[in-house]
């Protein structure tokens, strides 16, 4: 579905009942907001936690770009984007340690996780406060980058602590999503929002298929993939042989043998 008007009122112009529609939780685009104001007249605009979190992933990523280049099998990468309450002790200080030598970055990085704690206060009026310290702060900063993230934050203040009243974000919405498009799917690629085979993929799915053929097992097939450097459709990660499996099961070869248990 688009994001113009005139597509959305296409989608939703045969639903009933969109007087009784409260809530609607959405990422930060200005068209979605004035569609649900105008078409769900009783509606509230809730901005989507999740969406507001990677805000500042873009620009993490051209920044750490120009220290290391892009390659994004990099460990960096991922310890940069990922919350950093979930880094174990060692990994924080590697991190630290390592932002040491790149200032600007260090600062946006710092905003990315106070962003995060901002998240995890509970209560609406507890939220409000911090949010103005937080935007307060933001206006002494030098970086373009912060001072663009203040301006998107300001506009969407209300629908930003909205959150802490109602708790809702598009989560379910976009697990959907990543279900119903096939173009995520190992061997598709999207092409003018349609999902279309993907040659080269496709080609490494007959080498998986005629590897597990031969006998060998999924994690070694991983393992292989991995020593050949075949990217993943989720980037920086590397072979799992869960994704092996998937493949196998999607083809139609991989079935379960249920292992007999032992006598005591």
């Amino acid at each position: 579905m688009g994001k113009g008007q005139a597509s959305l009122h296409e989608a939703f112009e045969n639903i009933p009942g969109r007087e009784n529609v409260e809530l609607v939780a959405l990422d930060l685009s200005d068209t979605y907001k004035s569609f649900v104001k105008g078409f769900f007249p009783n509606a509230k605009c809730v901005a989507d936690k999740f969406h507001v979190l990677r805000l500042l992933h873009p620009h993490i990523n051209r920044r750490r770009k120009d220290v290391t280049g892009d390659r994004r099998t990099l460990p960096i990468r991922k310890l940069l984007l990922v919350n950093g309450k979930k880094l174990d002790y060692s990994r924080k200080y590697a991190l630290s340690k390592w932002l040491e030598s790149y200032p600007e970055l260090r600062e946006v990085y710092s905003w990315k996780e106070r962003m995060h704690g901002f998240y995890r206060i509970k209560g609406h009026k507890r939220a409000r406060i911090a949010f103005q310290r937080m935007t307060d702060d933001m206006a002494h900063s030098l970086l373009p980058e912060i001072k663009r993230l203040r301006r998107t934050l300001m506009r969407w203040r209300e629908e930003i602590l909205l959150y802490f009243r109602t708790r809702l974000t598009n989560a379910r919405t976009e697990g959907f999503n990543n279900v119903k498009d096939h173009s995520r799917l190992y061997g598709k690629r999207k092409v003018n929002g349609s999902a279309v085979d993907h040659k080269k993929e496709l080609r490494i799915i007959e080498t998986i298929k005629g590897l597990y053929e031969e006998g060998i097992a999924a994690r070694a097939i991983a393992r292989t993939l991995d020593t050949m450097k075949i990217p993943t459709k989720q980037q920086g990660k590397g072979w799992h042989h869960h994704m092996v499996i998937t493949i196998l099961k999607r083809e139609g070869l991989y079935e379960t043998k249920c292992k007999p248990r032992r006598k005591k």
